[in-house]
């Protein structure tokens, strides 16, 4: 097979993710059964949504998701509700720590600008260490959309001058780390208690204590990005 061949040349860092495997009956044509075709291109690494749509045009699209080790959970007819699996919902996101704002308000406001001319979402939220305000500000902003507009605001992000330095003078920002990027899950809910209810862009409502903090991340971002 294909990956057979690429193993006997001693690749170390080949992985299987996913696989589809169709049967076929003896005489049959292979060709008339591959969704792509018998075509050979060559994608760089800044190419993903590309191949995304490609796998996405011919029914791969969760095949595709394997790659970034996003697997679907196929669930058995249930009996009972107990056993009911929860509906999700899939975005492409963005877990970003940032070291301080010096100019908060102006700061958040490029953000959010700046999010909804490449139509993502901007969640940011500051938290105080246990509670407490004479601790350094732990600084986080969530982003969600698709991948290349994520992609898109995370470089124009970095290169543009979003805050001011010690002497007021705008500056870009060269202490920002991404803890983590990539597709995440919501649960869907019908009730009020629903994340979409909540004004998470609200003014108001960035400083937030350590309890709220854990509530907002396991909302926008699920539990890998509590657990990050």
């Amino acid at each position: 097979t294909y990956v057979d061949t690429i193993q006997s040349m001693r690749y170390q860092y080949l992985t299987v993710r996913g696989e589809e495997i169709m049967d076929i009956d003896v005489g049959e044509n292979l060709d008339d059964y591959r969704l792509f075709p018998k075509t050979f291109e060559e994608l760089d690494g800044s190419s993903m949504s590309i191949l995304a749509q490609k796998c996405r045009d011919v029914g791969l699209e969760e095949l595709f998701k394997t790659s970034m080790k996003h697997y679907k959970v196929i669930n058995e007819p249930e009996t009972d509700d107990i056993n009911k699996a929860i509906p999700v919902c899939e975005e492409y996101g963005a877990l970003v720590i940032v070291d301080h704002m010096n100019d908060g308000k102006n700061y958040r406001k490029w953000l959010r600008k700046a999010g909804k001319a490449l139509n993502c979402k901007v969640l940011v939220k500051q938290c105080y260490p246990n509670d407490n305000n004479n601790n350094r500000p732990l600084i986080l902003v969530g982003i969600l959309g698709e991948e290349s507009n994520v992609r898109q605001l995370l470089k124009r992000w970095r290169t543009s001058r979003v805050d001011v330095d010690s002497k007021g003078k705008p500056c870009l920002e060269r202490m920002l780390t991404v803890l983590l990027e990539d597709y995440v899950e919501q649960e869907v809910v019908d009730d009020e208690s629903s994340n979409d209810s909540h004004d998470w862009n609200a003014e108001d409502t960035v400083v937030v204590t350590e309890e709220v903090l854990g509530e907002w991340l396991c909302c926008v971002g699920g539990q890998r990005w509590f657990d990050t």
